[in-house]
């Protein structure tokens, strides 16, 4: 079966330290979900931050080579630590597929 795939706007914003881009993603977001029922994605660049802290599973799984460490909670908080290289443009794509 051909299905055809709806178009997913993709939004990219650059801008220095303290410009406000958080406060500008967090209001779209806001104002997405709450007139259009629509679900979001964000991908944040930070640099040289950790992601996961030291001496949680998670960690530890990463640590031991896992490329993929997926933790969920009960309040239905889920997060992906994928450890390798992606193109920003193929993380894109992969969450355009869970959407």
């Amino acid at each position: 079966m051909n299905k055809k795939k709806d178009f997913v706007p993709r939004l990219r914003l650059l801008g220095t330290s303290g410009a406000g881009k958080t406060h500008f993603i967090t209001n779209v977001i806001k104002l997405l979900k709450k007139r259009l029922n629509y679900e979001t994605a964000v991908i944040k660049n930070i640099h040289e931050h950790e992601i996961d802290e030291e001496g949680k599973d998670s960690y530890k799984y990463s640590e031991a080579g896992a490329v993929y460490s997926i933790t969920r909670n009960v309040y239905s908080e889920n997060t992906i630590f994928l450890k390798k290289s992606i193109e920003i443009e193929k993380l894109m794509d992969w969450l355009e597929q869970g959407l």
